[in-house]
């Protein structure tokens, strides 16, 4: 069923167990805990193999109709250290083998999860996600708490070249207005930024996206690819973003280079991996 246990250090340096963590629905091979995220004093944890078929926010739990449709939960700890489920999250179009909570992140008031392998052919943002033809195309969902402590789905999540088999929201993050969306199965042969991303000869190489939030205009864009992308390396495995620099990883990319911007050209080191630093100033219109 899983558990996510909460630790905190007191002014002398002690580390004490403060809570120990079940979904409020737990049930045998839900897999809670597979994914945790923090801010602040809310924790946030993923449960793929969670199986109701309920959808939205705080809906009944019961009904295991939706294998491994999966689920995310809030928890919030108050003034005394004391620690409550607020939220119990599952996607506007859950399905079943979704694995919606595969990955999770926070930040502030918004929460990101991902469901790596979600089905619709939606592209973009906020598309129509009850055409499960692009099996396993994945995606990933803003949810945004308000001023009471309620949640909402704020945004649905797809890249503008969504394909069969990508696994979009394999790896997700948040700071602040920016969410980066990793799609590790992701099989364009393009490089670097915004490239055309219609050619899939490359499979398996790998994809993060950059979404901003702006809510004058809505505008979410950015393609991010390695700039010696090639099959097999799995970029976008995971993400992490803090301000205006997004890192992502290449677990199983290939080069012998070491160091700091080597040749990542030499593939003679199967599987040795990299990570990509990106920042603001190399992406279109700075991210929007």
């Amino acid at each position: 069923s899983g558990a996510a246990y909460v630790f905190v250090r007191d002014t002398n340096g002690n580390w004490s167990q403060q809570a120990y963590l079940k979904a409020d629905n737990a049930e045998m091979d839900d897999r809670f805990g597979l994914t945790v995220a923090i801010s602040g004093d809310t924790v946030v944890v993923g449960s793929i193999y969670e199986d109701s078929n309920a959808t939205g926010i705080n809906g009944d739990g019961s009904d295991n109709s939706a294998t491994a449709s999966g689920a995310a939960y809030v928890f919030v700890r108050d003034g005394n250290g004391n620690w409550s489920q607020q939220a119990y999250l599952k996607a506007g179009n859950a399905g079943a083998g979704d694995y919606f909570g595969y990955s999770v992140a926070i930040s502030n008031d918004t929460v990101v999860v991902g469901a790596s392998r979600e089905d619709s052919n939606a592209t973009t943002v906020n598309g129509d996600g009850s055409n499960n033809s692009a099996i396993d195309s994945g995606s990933a969902y803003v949810f945004v708490r308000d001023g009471s402590g309620n949640w909402g789905q704020q945004a649905y999540l797809k890249a503008a070249n969504a394909g069969a088999n990508d696994k979009f929201g394999y790896s997700v993050a948040v700071s602040g207005n920016t969410v980066v969306v990793g799609a590790n199965a992701e099989d364009s042969k393009a490089t670097g930024i915004n490239g055309n991303g219609s050619d899939n000869s490359a499979t398996d190489s790998g994809a993060a996206y950059v979404f901003v939030r702006d809510a004058a205009n809505g505008n979410w864009s950015a393609y991010l690819k390695a700039v010696n992308a090639e099959g097999g390396d799995f970029f976008g495995s995971s993400v992490s973003i803090s301000a205006d620099t997004v890192v992502v990883s290449a677990d199983r990319e290939s080069s012998n280079a070491t160091g700091v911007n080597g040749n990542g050209n030499d593939n003679s080191a199967n599987g040795s991996g990299a990570v990509y630093v990106f920042v603001s100033a190399l992406f279109t219109d700075g991210f929007e």
